[in-house]
């Protein structure tokens, strides 16, 4: 007789935070052919300000009309990291196994620093308006305007001597995060982080360049110098896949796993061990594989520097479509719940993972005090 295994959600956290995720890579000390599960040496919380919905036209529906605008802020040190989360739910007994995979989600990246995002989305019809995003650099606020002889504000016009594109008001970070594709990518969860560095034109050409010098004249006696964006983008990629490798229930281990297109499952043949009747604890082993390949692309857009930056891009995976990527290893990590819990367990309370180590930062004075 089969067992029924009802919806139990298995994740890093809810909602993801990639700071509470699985490292890309191993540490020292990791398991053999695990990552380690991250500490949370940073935050990435994210907030809905506004959601507005409506109807346009008499008999419409009520989302014809969508307004929402959210934010993002990453605060520490984090990464590279991936999170997830999911439903599962299904049958399960001693000839196999057939599971749902549902409201799945994935997020995967790196950053440090002390970052904003403010994000507005647009829709009518179904229709997606395009609109700019803003993003602003706390640090470089407080380095340029409230702290400038700081140790820190050195090291950054240091940074920027050397690679001005890559600390411009985008800040230093590479993420990305997708939902409900788990089938759509023939049962994987799949994030393609991506760190641009913009090569810009402006100052080659010479209409661009007398209207940034026109706006930059206006605005830098104010304090507040403008930036002008256009040109190539070239993307440093490191896509990550993750997939179910196997299954445990109550300690019997149905291995193997495969995704059915067919039932939109994923499915196992008989365990290793006897499934016992009202299973109490779900187990899901992943694997994960990060890889390495480049993108291009064309950014423009217009800001004040180091404060804030309006602007869009438009990149291809160019890597990945000739099929110029390194695949940098695979590795496993387990994530358990109670069965038919609707909850992710706390990082504290999960068995699934060590934890990663602490980094302690501490400030002290340039010169010794007297």
């Amino acid at each position: 007789m089969s067992e029924n295994i009802p919806i139990t959600k298995i994740g890093t956290s809810d909602p993801l935070d990639i700071c509470s995720g699985f490292g890309f890579f191993p540490g020292p000390g990791d398991p053999s052919g695990q990552t380690h599960r991250a500490y949370p040496t940073g935050m990435q919380p994210e907030w809905e300000l506004w959601d507005t919905r409506s109807q346009l036209w008499w008999g419409g529906g009520d989302n014809d009309f969508v307004f929402k605008s959210s934010a993002r802020i990453e605060i520490g040190v984090c990464g590279p990291n991936y999170a997830i989360k999911s439903t599962f739910h299904g049958t399960a007994d001693n000839n196999g196994l057939m599971l749902s995979v549902e409201a799945d989600e994935i997020a995967a990246g790196f950053f440090f620093g002390f970052g904003v995002t403010l994000t507005i989305n647009m829709s009518v019809f179904g229709v997606g308006v395009p609109l700019p995003s803003v993003t602003l650099d706390v640090i470089r606020i407080i380095t340029e305007y409230f702290w400038k002889d700081s140790p820190l504000a050195n090291f950054l016009k240091k940074v920027d001597q050397f690679t001005p594109s890559l600390t411009r008001a985008t800040g230093y970070s590479m993420f990305d995060a997708n939902r409900d594709a788990f089938g759509a990518n023939g049962g994987k969860y799949k994030a393609t982080p991506t760190f641009n560095i913009i090569v810009d034109l402006v100052p080659c050409i010479a209409a661009l360049s007398s209207l940034y010098k026109t706006i930059d004249n206006f605005l830098k006696p104010l304090g507040f110098p403008c930036r002008l964006i256009l040109g190539p983008l070239v993307g440093i990629q490191m896509p990550v896949s993750v997939e179910v490798e196997s299954v445990e229930i109550d300690g019997a281990k149905f291995s193997g796993v495969t995704y059915s297109r067919d039932t939109g499952k994923i499915v196992a043949a008989a365990p290793s061990g006897q499934v016992p009747v009202s299973p109490k604890k779900l187990r899901i082993f992943f694997k994960h594989t990060p890889s390495l390949t480049f993108s291009l692309g064309i950014s423009w857009g217009l800001g004040i520097e180091k404060v804030f930056f309006l602007g869009g891009q438009v990149s291809l995976p160019v890597g990945q479509w000739l099929g110029l990527s390194v695949q940098l290893g695979t590795w496993k990590n387990p994530l358990d719940n109670t069965v038919g819990n609707p909850l992710v367990p706390s990082l504290d309370m999960a068995e699934g993972g060590d934890h990663a180590y602490y980094a302690e930062v501490i400030f002290e004075p340039a010169v010794p005090m007297a």
